[in-house]
């Protein structure tokens, strides 16, 4: 029953198990080793051994099986490479962090023992994350804008996560073709806080990595623009009306660059879906951030 994660085999039971390389690079597509050692003591002296990719740590039947073999070895080995078909199953899966489950058993009708290998990492050539600060006017068009990015969906390449706040509360969404799938709701968070763009992004790149980034920035914008009545000169975007905040350009600059430290390079592309931001000064304040604003 793959819904128990049985470790009470009589029979056989892990010792250890690794995977090489820890973060498989789509981009580069290495070989990749699986190694286990177990304590064998089947009636017949081989045993069944499978190997899941898992989002969680409990196998069920919606993992992805991408090794099955049957050894006889206490210490066994498998490698894949890029012309095997289970390799194929690693190109093609959405890019993440994931488990992987290895489970062994004599029989089918025998117990099953159960080894979980966390943060497996598929690499992605892309990731676009989407910060949408709907806690204003725009709240009613986070949804239209989600039915557009699940109208192409993420794929084997490119990941499309993102971090959506309406009046009511804040959600982060992977984006699949025709699906929104909610990863957690964080409750009601303050998106004009600089800070908070710069957690949504850590999040990211710790769980979705990839060769290259693009960072859309989703609300009002003011750029550097002259309010009406006053001498004034706003300079910002990503307005919060249950906070009553908003990320100065300056701020913007500060929290990109404490995104680009931790990438160790400047973010590939940064796009603002949002009003009067393609002015020259905003396009100076962040040129030391990004290698290209849209």
């Amino acid at each position: 029953n793959l819904s128990e994660n049985n470790r009470t085999s009589e029979h056989i039971s892990f010792l250890n198990a690794t995977v090489i390389p820890a973060t498989f690079s789509k981009s580069d597509s290495p070989p990749v080793t699986f190694t286990w050692e177990v304590e064998n003591n089947c009636p017949d002296g081989f045993y069944y051994i499978n190997i899941y990719l898992s989002q969680d740590a409990k196998l069920d039947n919606g993992d992805q099986l991408i090794v099955q073999s049957t050894s006889t070895s206490s210490n066994d080995t498998i490698i894949l490479n890029s012309g095997d078909p289970e390799y194929q199953i690693l190109l093609n899966s959405y890019g993440g962090k994931y488990n992987l489950i290895f489970d062994a058993y004599c029989s089918p009708e025998d117990t099953h023992d159960i080894k979980v290998l966390s943060d497996f990492i598929l690499k992605t050539k892309w990731t676009v994350m989407v910060y949408m600060d709907g806690d204003n006017s725009l709240s009613s068009y986070t949804n239209s804008d989600l039915e557009e990015m699940k109208e192409v969906g993420s794929n084997r390449d490119v990941n499309i996560v993102t971090q959506v706040d309406t009046y009511s509360t804040t959600k982060r969404y992977f984006i699949k073709p025709g699906e929104e799938e909610l990863i957690r709701d964080l409750g009601e968070l303050d998106m004009g806080d600089p800070q908070t763009l710069v957690n949504f992004a850590d999040w990211v790149l710790d769980n979705y990595p990839a060769d290259h980034y693009l960072l859309v920035l989703w609300n009002h914008g003011g750029g550097f623009k002259r309010a009406i009545r006053t001498e004034y000169i706003t300079k910002n975007i990503c307005i919060d009306e249950t906070s009553n905040t908003s990320i100065s350009i300056p701020q913007l600059k500060e929290a990109l660059l404490t995104i680009s430290q931790k990438l160790g390079h400047k973010i590939d592309i940064v796009g603002m879906d949002a009003c009067l931001m393609s002015m020259l000064e905003v396009a100076y304040e962040i040129k030391d951030t990004a290698n290209y604003m849209v």
